[in-house]
């Protein structure tokens, strides 16, 4: 296992492949993309899923996770940064 880092870190961490733990904070599927909202105890990161997608709608709000992908910065992403998750 990654070492785990907290969402205001990510920036910090832009290229790498991270470990981010949480909880599900929102959850959206736009056509065959999806996105995961998680939060942590220091603010709220979007990971984009490229695989496992169908998992997703069995996590309900609230729901304990980790995660771990690519950190990628995107001006677009509401929350700032994001991670694309394996």
């Amino acid at each position: 296992m990654r070492n785990r880092i907290l969402t205001d870190e990510l920036s910090q961490h832009a290229h790498q492949t991270v470990c981010l733990m949480g909880w599900v904070h929102r959850r959206r599927r736009l056509g065959s993309v999806s996105f995961l909202i998680l939060r942590d105890r220091r603010g709220i990161a979007q990971v984009v899923l490229t695989s496992g997608a169908e998992r997703l709608d069995s996590l309900p709000e609230e729901t304990v996770v980790e995660v771990e992908g690519r950190v990628t910065q995107n001006e677009q992403a509401r929350v700032g940064s994001r991670s694309s998750s394996r």
